[in-house]
């Protein structure tokens, strides 16, 4: 059994976060993937650098360092760019190149560029990292670099991705070198354990979901949205519908076929955030396909509210994803797939609709056209979705329960 320290229990919003001293003298967070910025589009370098700000401003007797590819110009933070020089880059490709797999050299972790980078920009803390040096890292490749580089120090994993096929070794190692485990849905640490199968799992995991930060996913005024709505090429009669992710797992061409062969009352626009160019085209007589490309997270907000429903129709194992959050926060219906960590946040017939069968396209068109077609079920849902975030992902609450973690970490250090 897993050791399942989660408290399912809202914190009270008197509860103070300042009440509870950090314990750690030194908190690294770390990212080797992208910069880490509070505004981004991404959704993990985002929430850690919400966290990294967080504990700068309320924790003044912590010092707060990210460790991520470029510069994080994030207030009270300190910055440690995580990069890699020439000789160590070529290094790592000559190393994990066909040749080389050609001639019987193994392939390992550390000849990857992430590892080289993270172990570079770690090595200067190996001296000084005790007990009280908390890290908090999000990829498997950092929980293993960071416990080898810093033994002493304690491993925050912060799981916001399965494995994928032929990675089992990998997480187990992760596994092993985390001294807690943050898990944003119930679904990804029993998953996670299922998969790896190990008697050794001794981290206390921590189910803890992640928030929406209210203060940049703002309402819009009727007018601003009108304005968007004309700017994106939305007609006033369109019925827009909210997609997010270009990868296939993302469900993308489910969404698109499920519209191609649905039966709308009215032209109905499917847009999508993501993807290299804009491209608009036609996917039946009723129903479009719009691509905007990348957004800023401010241009991404300002569409959001342009649709009237939104899509997550994974295919792949999804988390606790962040655009589903800040759709519902918006009070946009959302309909999304079995999968993953998806059904803890959409209660099927309350605050959205869930798909049982993530690649049945026919089921995907029924659910768009009942929503489409009924406005009162729609903003009935959507209204529900807003007061669940309100209650469940709420970005100040969460944070207290991190402090939680992070403490407990620092004071069951043996």
């Amino acid at each position: 059994m897993l050791d399942v320290l989660c408290n399912t229990n809202h914190v009270s919003n008197a509860e103070s976060t300042h009440e509870q001293p950090l314990l750690a003298n030194r908190l690294l967070v770390v990212y080797e993937n992208h910069p880490l910025e509070s505004t981004t589009v991404r959704a993990v370098p985002r929430l850690l650098a919400q966290l990294a700000v967080h504990f700068a401003s309320t924790a003044r007797a912590t010092e707060v360092i990210t460790i991520s590819p470029g510069n994080s110009r994030l207030k009270d933070v300190r910055s440690v760019s995580a990069t890699l020089g020439y000789t160590g880059r070529l290094n790592c490709r000559v190393r994990g190149s066909r040749l080389a797999r050609s001639l019987g050299f193994r392939q390992s972790i550390d000849a990857t560029t992430g590892y080289q980078r993270i172990k570079q920009a770690l090595m200067p803390f190996e001296q000084t990292a005790d007990e009280r040096t908390v890290l908090v890292v999000s990829t498997m490749t950092a929980a293993i670099v960071a416990k080898q580089v810093l033994p002493r120090a304690r491993v925050i994993y912060w799981i916001q991705g399965m494995p994928r096929l032929g990675q089992e070794s990998l997480a187990s190692r992760a596994v092993a070198a985390a001294d807690a485990i943050v898990a944003p849905s119930k679904a990804i640490y029993e998953d996670l354990f299922a998969l790896i199968c190990r008697d050794r799992f001794s981290a206390p995991v921590w189910t803890i979901p992640n928030w929406s930060n209210q203060s940049q996913v703002k309402t819009l005024s009727a007018a601003v949205v009108d304005e968007t709505r004309q700017r994106i090429g939305l007609t006033a009669d369109d019925f827009a519908i909210m997609h997010v992710g270009r990868a296939p797992e993302k469900g993308l061409q489910v969404a698109k076929t499920a519209l191609a062969i649905g039966q709308f009352q009215k032209n109905t626009v499917l847009v999508t955030i993501g993807g290299a160019k804009k491209e608009r085209r036609r996917l039946s007589d009723r129903a479009e396909f719009l691509q905007l490309g990348w957004l800023s997270l401010e241009e991404l907000n300002s569409v959001y509210q342009t649709c009237q429903l939104g899509l997550v129709p994974s295919v792949w194992w999804e988390n606790c994803p962040l655009a589903l959050i800040e759709m519902m926060s918006l009070g946009i219906c959302p309909i999304g797939s079995r999968v993953g960590g998806i059904p803890e946040m959409i209660e099927h017939g309350k605050n959205g609709i869930i798909v049982d069968a993530p690649n049945d396209v026919t089921a995907w068109a029924s659910a768009i056209e009942t929503l489409a077609g009924d406005d009162a079920l729609r903003n009935q849902l959507g209204h529900q979705a807003s007061l669940s975030v309100q209650q469940n992902f709420n970005q100040l609450q969460l944070l207290t329960r991190w402090r939680q973690v992070l403490n407990t970490a620092v004071s069951t250090a043996s």
